[in-house]
């Protein structure tokens, strides 16, 4: 893939993979005007970008949709020839000018992509040679009119699976014509033959390879593509693409629960403003969406967010709320939970190990219903003297229930036993040994006796 970047007066080129930048003369086709993006979305399988949007090629077949997975992308198929897109005048004199998009390339014979270069004003030029290694044609020196090089940059290996951002800036900033080259949001790619200016300036910078012209030619008005290959989310603006993308974070509610819901993406990301993205969301067996809100704006419940333009930071928050069965007790216990045991998911009075306790009961101390006689102390000793701890096994929390009361008496043939509450105590997470110490126990070396409390 080739594409070039052309001048009104002096058809100045740009490639990259091959797509190339330059400047022709007008014509009364359509023309584009920055900034202009075009994700590709809503086409059809089969349907051919050669005629709209800007779009020129000789042939309808050379640029197609493909809406693979619903999202749909360009398979350029040229045989040698050339699709463009045509733009009103560009002009880096006075500002950057950014080339975005998404690509997958063809690695090109190393004896055959100097050819697509031989006699043409194209300015810059990527291309992926036989080793998948990335080919920058170039002019090596800034100030002076050299032959262009071709300048291979080894560390860099671009898939043919896998689709890269290519992300180039062209800028004239500097007094002649210059690009900057970044891959996938990274630093610009750099080598011996690139130029570092002064660090205001951001570099290192390739020089352009028809860099001698005068400020006129500086002027682009046109990208073409070569080759075979497939492209998407094509963008040429005044403002850093990499700097327009916002992020995106989704945020779920309880969040201790959030491993109960999937998001795709799955994490925070970034969205080009103007594109369509999807977010995704879907909750397990057991529970339900009880609000959303983007931006902390409530919107109806939905499976998925289309974004469709952000402006600055944005998010999305997902309530999320248990099923539960209720039990003849009047408890209502999660679903959820009944279910991650050898249970009937809709059976809270179910008593699976015959011990003491149904399953409601085990839900609310944290012990595993299949496993008799768990809730009870393990471990009753003194330390630094009269400090009372105490030891016992949780191993089927639930986050959501609160934490265990701690009750203390030192009379058992007092009223009620004269049990009170001495301190709460934190369920473990994940469950475990529980490991309480006495925070205030009896002075003079009081006997104390103890009792571990469970509600929802």
């Amino acid at each position: 893939m080739i594409a070039r970047i052309m001048d009104t007066k002096a058809c100045r080129a740009f490639a990259v993979l091959t797509i190339s930048l330059i400047a022709i003369s007008a014509s009364a086709n359509t023309t584009n005007s920055v900034s202009f993006e075009q994700p590709f979305d809503g086409m059809s399988n089969g349907e051919s970008i050669i005629g709209t949007n800007g779009w020129y090629g000789a042939e309808s077949t050379y640029a197609v949709a493909t809406n693979e997975a619903t999202n749909p992308y360009i398979v350029l198929n040229t045989d040698g020839k050339t699709i463009t897109n045509r733009f009103y005048e560009i002009d880096p004199a006075n500002s950057n000018v950014y080339f975005d998009i998404l690509l997958k390339p063809t690695r090109w014979p190393d004896d055959a992509y100097t050819n697509q270069f031989v006699g043409t004003d194209i300015e810059l030029g990527l291309v992926v040679n036989s080793n998948g290694h990335l080919v920058v044609y170039h002019a090596f020196d800034l100030l002076a009119t050299p032959a262009a090089v071709f300048t291979e940059i080894p560390y860099v290996t671009l898939s043919t699976t896998e689709w890269t951002r290519v992300t180039i800036t062209q800028s004239n900033l500097m007094g002649t014509a210059v690009s900057m080259i970044r891959l996938n949001e990274g630093d610009p790619l750099t080598n011996a033959s690139a130029y570092t200016p002064a660090p205001a300036y951001g570099g290192p910078w390739f020089a352009n390879a028809d860099n001698a012209l005068t400020s006129d030619g500086f002027k682009l008005s046109s990208v073409s593509f070569s080759g075979t290959g497939f492209f998407d989310d094509f963008a040429v603006t005044y403002t850093d693409p990499l700097v327009l993308r916002y992020l995106i974070a989704t945020y779920i509610y309880p969040t201790e629960y959030a491993s109960w819901v999937s998001v795709t993406p799955s994490s925070s990301f970034k969205v080009l403003p103007g594109s369509n993205t999807a977010v995704v969301i879907n909750v397990s067996n057991f529970w339900d969406v009880t609000s959303m809100s983007t931006n902390s704006t409530a919107i109806s419940i939905t499976q998925t967010v289309n974004l469709y333009t952000v402006s600055g930071a944005y998010s999305i928050r997902v309530d999320i709320a248990a099923q539960t069965t209720t039990s003849v007790a009047g408890v209502d216990v999660p679903r959820w939970w009944l279910d991650d045991y050898p249970l009937d998911s809709d059976d809270p009075d179910g008593n699976l190990d015959n011990d003491a306790l149904d399953n409601w009961q085990e839900w609310l101390v944290s012990t595993d219903p299949a496993v008799s006689n768990e809730f009870e102390i393990t471990k009753h000793y003194l330390t630094n003297g009269n400090a009372g701890v105490v030891e016992w096994v949780s191993t089927a929390v639930d986050p959501s229930l609160p934490p265990f009361s701690m009750l203390r008496t030192t009379n058992l043939l007092a009223p009620g036993g004269g049990w009170s509450n001495v301190a709460n105590h934190t369920r473990p997470t994940g469950g475990g040994t529980n490991i309480w110490v006495d925070p205030t126990p009896p002075a003079g070396g009081i006997p104390a006796f103890y009792r571990i409390s469970a509600t929802n």
